[in-house]
């Protein structure tokens, strides 16, 4: 009984670790999401009820395109699990980290949302510093900050001839640009809704810090910018058909009343 007191938290804790390790690995990311996921199925008694939509969306499409795959399928029993287990369309297990979520509190959940946008920052300053850096700055860092003969060069996308400076394809701390945009996609939401509802709060009210506002305003440029240099068409498409999905007519429409060119950001961000 004592160790589900100590430890009812840690799957929170572990769930941040995710979120900050993201941004340096992804195969680190994903063991510390693993260990949130266990922890709360083993200190916690899940209730499906408060389980997201969003992860019964997922799981029902997993589930139908499992079972479709298998009627299809012409491999072996053993080859068709480990395609459905640890090939990229395994990943789809990860909505499991949205169950650890609906057991937060309130509290919670608002330190893990600035875990988050703060942990967009950190990604979209590595990206930018990755544009400008002639070396893979995760490889890097781990030969000793120095770059060793025969190590793989980042992508070369153009060179500025007036400042005699080339420019990189994005990757941040990742090792292709493919990663990179993925985590773009998970975390640069949170920049721009957040600007975004900064921008709605300084419209209406006089007594404002507008520093937060240009910070997130700089950085949702920054992010957009990053996100177009990164050429991951695939992110682009499913950026916008994820708004699609989530997108609410009657809220923005209400904005839309109030502020025009307001609206044009939200259906833009």
């Amino acid at each position: 009984m004592g160790s589900k007191i100590s430890f009812k938290n840690f799957d929170f804790l572990l769930l941040v670790l995710f979120v900050y390790s993201a941004i340096l690995s992804v195969t680190l990311s994903q063991f510390f999401a693993v260990l949130s996921i266990l922890c709360y199925f083993n200190f916690k008694r899940p209730n499906f009820k408060d389980f997201p939509r969003l992860f019964w969306v997922g799981f029902s499409l997993y589930i139908l395109i499992l079972i479709s795959s298998a009627f299809q399928s012409c491999e072996s029993p053993y080859s068709f699990g480990k395609k459905m287990l640890k090939s990229e369309f395994g990943d789809i297990w990860m909505l499991l980290i949205l169950l650890p979520t609906s057991g937060f509190s309130i509290a919670q959940k608002t330190k893990l949302k600035t875990h988050l946008k703060f942990a967009s920052l950190l990604l979209i300053t590595f990206g930018c510093i990755s544009i400008f850096f002639p070396y893979r700055i995760s490889t890097f860092v781990m030969d000793g900050f120095q770059f060793l003969i025969g190590r793989r060069l980042p992508h070369q996308i153009a060179f500025l001839d007036f400042w005699d400076l080339a420019i990189y394809l994005p990757i941040g701390i990742q090792n292709t640009h493919l990663t990179y945009g993925g985590l773009l996609a998970l975390f640069l939401p949170a920049v721009w809704f957040h600007f975004y509802r900064l921008l709605r709060l300084h419209l209406h009210s006089k007594k404002f810090n507008k520093f937060p506002l240009i910070i997130f305003g700089i950085y949702s440029i920054l992010g957009l910018l990053v996100l177009l240099l990164n050429q991951s068409r695939s992110i682009w498409i499913g950026l916008i058909t994820a708004y699609i999905l989530l997108y609410k007519p009657k809220s923005s429409l209400n904005l839309f009343k109030k502020h025009k060119y307001l609206s044009y950001s939200h259906l833009l961000f």
